[in-house]
Formats: structure tokens, sequence, C-alpha cells
């Protein structure tokens, strides 16, 4: 349950299974609204890759960058299978659509501004989070 884990990150493994309880009961919320089903799914996915990108939990870049991909890969299909659902008539139509492409759209900063970058920088944007010191010092630090 642990192993998997970097040191400071040993309780993920109970994250993962909050993850797959919560994803469990998608159906059994709503069990005759495929389109509610789509967006709690697009919801929960969306909230554990958020925690997955900025915890980066797994002992090596590669199995982070993995699950990462992993995450993002579901929620794109569950997204694009959306539009095979049954049509709902009326004004639910227009919130069910601006809560998939708000999952899909913060989905997708989340991954871009937190997942590691190249040389080890903060994200692909370079965003450095507030609580991150930096690791080593550098001759420009010293003017701060």
């Amino acid at each position: 349950l642990v192993y998997r884990f970097r040191v400071n990150r040993w309780y993920w493994g109970s994250v993962l299974m909050v993850r797959a309880f919560m994803i469990a009961l998608v159906p059994i919320v709503s069990p005759s609204d495929s389109n509610a089903q789509v967006v709690m799914l697009l919801v929960v996915l969306t909230i554990f890759l958020a925690l997955q990108c900025l915890m980066l939990p797994w002992k090596t870049t590669l199995l982070n960058v993995s699950d990462t991909a992993i995450m993002l890969m579901l929620l794109v299909i569950v997204g694009v299978a959306s539009v095979f659902s049954e049509q709902v008539q009326g004004p639910a139509v227009d919130s069910y659509t601006t809560l998939i492409i708000a999952a899909l759209a913060t989905c997708f900063t989340v991954v871009a501004a937190w997942s590691p970058g190249p040389r080890g920088q903060s994200g692909l944007l370079w965003v450095r989070p507030p609580w991150a010191r930096p690791t080593t010092w550098h001759r420009s630090w010293s003017a701060r």
C-alpha cells in the first residue's frame, strides 16, 4: 500500500482508494441520467488529476507522467463519449456542456502548469507553486 510512493507521500494509497470509491458511486447517485454521470465522472477525475499533478506521489518521474497521461486520456475519452449520450432538451443542455468544457479546461490548465517540466522545472509553463522553495543556490537568487 505504501511502498510504491515517495516517503513523504506514503498516504497516497488511501487517496487512490477514495478515487476508486467515488468513481464507483457515479452510476449509483444518478442511475437514469447519463449526462449527469458524465459530468460527475469528469469532476471526480479532474479533482484527482489536479491532486496528482500537485503532489507527484510516485517514486519515479516516469510513473508520475504515466499516471497523469492516463488520467488525462480518460478525461478526454469520457468528454468525447458524452457526445453519444442521450440528448437532453431545454436549458439543461447548456449547463451540461458548460460543466464538461470547464472540467476539461481545468484539467488541461492544471496539467500544463504543474506537471514536471524539462530539467526539473516546476511545470511546462514553469510555474513554481508558492510553497515550493529552490533546492539549489544560484547567483541570481542572491539579489532577492
